[in-house]
């Protein structure tokens, strides 16, 4: 090879060199961009996704706020707001009030919780960033609100208006807060109204037959015909339930899946379901039945809504006219009972109509009323004998004019229904056998074994309240429980004697609120607020007769300072 040759030679593999040189850095630009853009890219990701996180926690404390105005506005009965209907500030004195803790009015009168580094009370997630929800709430038309909400997370705000609606809690005939298993029983029962429960709905009449009529026939969760809330099985009773044309159709009863109910195969079909059977008078969650706000049980409490506007408080000290003392043994909670009892033939009822009762009542001659009434009070109440009539008395009933008058009574506790015929067992052993219910006529002319009751009545013990049947509450063993093998016989109302072939027929609305405190196990911590445990069944099934009084649904004919419901309507995130 000559010395050109070879000179050109080297030149060219230096020139190849040279040019992988240039490829190599070439490439390793593109591998620094490509790996920039990637990291750029997880950045981003993760910035999306932390920022994603922080919405979704923004939203929850958002809904957080929605659920502190609900709370806030039953507890005043849905009768104040934070701001009127253009959006000004409420006077103080008139306000929506605060309850919660570690809440507070923010400079444009929005209620506000709020939790920043340094701050004692507890957080939402405990992360340690800043969090905070403040809202406001204004009327826009007569029974409807809005409520607008703002969620704070780190940096993040969420929004949250919900457009809702207060009504009457007492438009059904019988409405409860949480499972409602009322048709258990040992006698033939007919309901005419509404039935509404936020929980499970069990229909499990014991061998009778429970008759329905009712538009409406809804459960917020399940709708159970094989067993009661005890677990008790179908015992062969039978159901039947008016459709959407007022015809009585049977709802079959049976084991799990055969029984018609939510559990069964065919309860959505379009041709053979619930809407098909009943016209869309029966309906579940699955078929959109969604739940019905109820009264805040802190507005029964001493120093709340009822207790503030009350025109007549009674006390264990309070005397006078028509006002007297009672005490006896009430068998179905094993204590002893000490009450006022309240002659309304008697006593003066304050301008208002609202008494509250710091102390167990017994309502007594109370067949007519002189005025329209509402009672409420924080133990139990106990009613003997007819209560507000339709005719309470000959000349009524002979002239068809009623005499009836807009009643409620609303208790934390229990509403115990007493015959006329009632005397106070002084001790455990008295009665042992059961006082036998007895109601005579008042005139001739009225009904002989029948007790009637025209009245909206509000209780709040849990469905299942028998202590033999409750496993544990709030996290307590309970050293009584057998499984309902024996002691108390697993019930819906409160009675203590004997109403063999006695009928106690209700006109008005039933609620359930169940959410009254429940005492210590053994009952020793009884008192103001706090329902003793029933220990013992002390009476035997009436014939039931209830029904809703369309009353209840006039503005002119509600009792006073009638409890409210709020429903949500329209909701919206921003």
């Amino acid at each position: 090879m000559n010395r050109f040759a070879k000179d050109k030679k080297i030149n060219k593999i230096k020139g190849m060199k040279g040019y992988a040189l240039v490829v190599v850095i070439l490439l390793a630009v593109v591998f620094f961009l490509i790996v920039g853009t990637i990291n750029q890219r997880v950045r981003q990701e993760l910035k999306f996704t932390q920022r994603e996180a922080d919405a979704r926690r923004a939203f929850y404390i958002a809904e957080a706020g929605v659920t502190s105005a609900l709370y806030e506005m039953a507890s005043v009965n849905y009768s104040q707001y934070t701001h009127d209907e253009n959006g000004k500030t409420v006077d103080k004195s008139k306000r929506l009030p605060i309850t919660l803790p570690d809440t507070d009015i923010d400079s444009q009168g929005w209620s506000q919780w709020e939790w920043k580094t340094g701050d004692t009370h507890k957080s939402f997630s405990d992360s340690g960033v800043y969090e905070k929800y403040r809202y406001r709430v204004m009327p826009y038309e007569t029974n409807k609100w809005i409520i607008e909400v703002e969620g704070y997370y780190r940096d993040v705000v969420k929004k949250i208006s919900v457009w809702g609606e207060s009504g009457g809690v007492f438009d059904y005939a019988i409405y409860s807060n949480g499972d409602l298993s009322e048709f258990v029983r040992g006698a033939d029962q007919t309901i005419n109204g509404r039935v509404h429960s936020n929980g499970t709905l069990y229909f499990r009449p014991s061998g009778t037959t429970l008759t329905v009529y009712s538009d409406s026939i809804t459960s917020a969760d399940k709708i159970i015909r094989y067993q009661d809330a005890w677990g008790r099985p179908d015992s062969g009773g039978t159901v039947k339930i008016s459709n959407n044309k007022n015809v009585l159709v049977t709802m079959t009863g049976g084991k799990q899946g055969t029984a018609f109910d939510s559990y069964n195969p065919l309860w959505l079909s379009s041709t053979q379901g619930a809407l098909s059977k009943w016209g869309g008078v029966v309906r579940d969650s699955s078929l959109g039945a969604g739940r019905v706000e109820p009264p805040n049980l802190e507005s029964m409490s001493k120093g709340g809504y009822y207790y503030k506007n009350a025109g007549l408080i009674i006390t264990d000290q309070s005397s006078g006219t028509g006002i007297d003392n009672g005490n006896f043994y009430n068998k179905a909670e094993d204590r002893k009972e000490n009450v006022k009892v309240l002659d309304l033939s008697k006593m003066t009822y304050p301008s208002n109509g609202l008494i509250y009762a710091d102390t167990p009542v017994r309502i007594v001659n109370a067949q007519i009323l002189k005025a329209p009434l509402t009672i409420v009070s924080n133990y139990n109440i106990y009613t003997q004998g007819d209560v507000n009539k339709i005719y309470g008395n000959k000349q009524a009933f002979d002239t068809k004019t009623s005499t009836k008058k807009p009643l409620a009574l609303m208790t934390s506790q229990r509403i115990y229904h007493l015959s006329s015929a009632w005397s106070d067992p002084k001790n455990a052993s008295a009665n042992s056998s059961q006082n036998t219910a007895v109601d005579p006529p008042l005139y001739t002319g009225d009904t002989d074994k029948l007790v009637e009751i025209n009245a909206a009545l509000v209780d709040s013990v849990p469905q299942v309240d028998e202590i033999n049947y409750v496993k544990d509450w709030n996290g307590v063993t309970n050293p009584y429980y057998n499984g309902g093998k024996s002691g108390p016989v697993a019930n819906s109302d409160d009675l203590l004697e004997n109403w063999s072939g006695v009928t106690l027929k209700k006109r008005g609305s039933i609620v359930h609120l169940e959410k009254s405190i429940m005492a210590k196990f053994d009952n020793s911590d009884y008192g103001a607020g706090i329902s003793a445990w029933v220990r013992n069944s002390h009476y035997s099934a009436p014939i039931r007769d209830y029904g809703y009084d369309a009353d209840l649904a006039v503005t002119s004919k509600q009792p006073p300072y009638f409890p409210k419901t709020g429903k949500k309507v329209l909701w919206k995130q921003f």
